[in-house]
């Protein structure tokens, strides 16, 4: 058996992404499209692929989807040749399907090498990934919790993962393999001889909506290897209805409530739906902008700078000290045959605190107090946001009294006495005292105050 260690890493790929589309006005079946992205054609960077026959055919082909990382930086090539003269004296296997598929050609050295591309999972779809591969190997599998080729340790493994985009851009592919790991697909645990193909699906449905990345990944500093990967074929299945058979809304969902303030209930309309089984569990949002009503077919979505708030799923929600200063949101969803469908309100108004008048700074009363003279109320000092907007009242009392939260009982309102200033009557001389009552008002809430009595003279 040949000396040395020796990796032979195969892709050949058919990968399908389903365009989505329907006809308006009318129900269709679920629709899977495949298709052939042509990667045994293209050109542009230096991968041989293996033929059929083992015949040691190579030539260079590339396809701008697909990227390969080889972690070597020099090497001595070995390749296939002959189906009796391989190196290692590995059997030749043919691809799965075409005529042929890649090889990655490597070195008679330790290698690690990965092999990826994007993958763009549309939205209201479900997604299946299925490929096939095959390893050889003269040892045992030996994982040392890193992709590396780096340290005494020995090291051989082949792995197939879901990742992050975030990965792929920052290239820091040989290190943990969690890493910007969104989940494994494949990692065979033992090694085998076995001449065939390994067929594996997933259902990456999940994440419908999002751009992942596919990556085929091997490491070998440990012994001689061979990796093969073939047939990678994505079917995206849309099984939705067209929109006018979906879910429907003739009177959208609101934010109700006396204001907009922490400590204020809130309670969110459902609105009227159509073409729905039931309602999904609604969902209050905390937002740091203002925003007009929105809508989604995914559930994850949010509009920009809203986060949902933690248990916050009842129809009722009153704002906390988190809220003040913020927007909030209500969504409520809609599903049934047709799809989904997510709602979300118009945000409320700047959540606010409610008034409150300072207990050394209550509104008074200023001016000479006879008959005939011009009064003038002071609205006190008071804490709120956002800006408050008074109100005035005067009263004639009949007993003397502190400033108060309420209007004694020894008082009577007297009509259309409701700006800050009041010219006194001689009906106020008779009942003996006058108090003014500053009413605060904003959009987080309303306070009463109400001034100490002056008695006229």
């Amino acid at each position: 058996m040949k000396a040395g260690r020796y990796l032979q890493f195969a892709l050949s790929a058919l990968l399908a992404i389903t365009a989505m589309g329907a006809t308006p006005g009318s129900a269709h079946a679920a629709t899977v499209t495949t298709t052939d992205l042509g990667v045994e054609s293209a050109t542009g960077w230096s991968v041989a692929y293996e033929s059929a026959a083992g015949d040691g055919t190579l030539a260079d082909n590339s396809t701008t989807d697909w990227t390969i990382v080889n972690a070597e930086t020099a090497s001595t090539i070995d390749v296939y040749t002959t189906a009796s003269n391989v190196p290692m004296n590995f059997p030749h296997i043919g691809p799965d399907s075409g005529s042929n598929y890649y090889l990655l050609r490597t070195s008679t050295m330790a290698s690690a090498r990965v092999l990826y591309r994007s993958i763009v999972l549309p939205a209201r779809t479900t997604s299946t990934l299925t490929y096939k591969y095959h390893v050889l190997s003269q040892g045992p599998f030996l994982d040392s919790g890193t992709m590396s080729l780096g340290g005494m340790v020995n090291n051989q493994q082949f792995r197939v993962d879901l990742v992050t985009t975030a990965l792929a851009t920052s290239g820091v592919w040989f290190g943990s393999p969690a890493n910007g790991l969104l989940r494994n697909l494949s990692k065979p645990e033992e090694f085998s001889d076995t001449e065939a193909w390994v067929s594996n699906t997933v259902d990456l449905s999940e994440y419908a909506g999002q751009t992942v990345v596919l990556a085929f990944r091997q490491v070998d500093n440990a012994g001689h290897m061979s990796a093969g990967v073939d047939s990678v074929v994505l079917q995206t299945t849309d099984t939705w209805v067209d929109a006018v058979d979906g879910p429907g809304v003739t009177v959208r969902p609101t934010v109700t409530g006396a204001y907009a303030g922490v400590g204020v209930e809130l309670t969110g309309t459902v609105g009227t739906w159509s073409n729905i089984t039931s309602n999904i569990r609604p969902q209050w949002y905390r937002c740091s902008s203002a925003g007009t009503a929105t809508q989604t077919y995914t559930r994850g979505s949010a509009p920009s700078g809203c986060s949902a708030i933690s248990g916050a799923t009842e129809l009722t929600y009153t704002p906390v000290a988190a809220d003040a200063g913020r927007y909030l949101r209500f969504r409520i969803g809609g599903v049934g045959a047709g799809g989904q469908l997510f709602l979300f309100t118009k945000t409320t108004v700047l959540i606010g605190t409610a008034p409150v008048s300072r207990a050394s700074a209550p509104p008074t009363v200023g001016g000479v107090l006879r008959v005939g003279r011009t009064l003038t109320a002071a609205k006190g000092t008071w804490t709120s946001t956002p800006k408050l907007t008074y109100r005035y009242q005067w009263y004639r009392c009949t007993a003397t009294g502190a400033a108060a939260a309420t209007v004694p009982g020894t008082c009577t309102l007297i009509a259309g006495a409701t700006k800050s200033t009041y010219k006194l009557l001689t009906a106020d001389k008779t009942a003996g005292y006058i108090r003014v009552k500053v009413t605060a008002n904003s959009t987080a809430g309303v306070a009463v105050r109400v001034s100490a009595a002056k008695k006229i003279q």
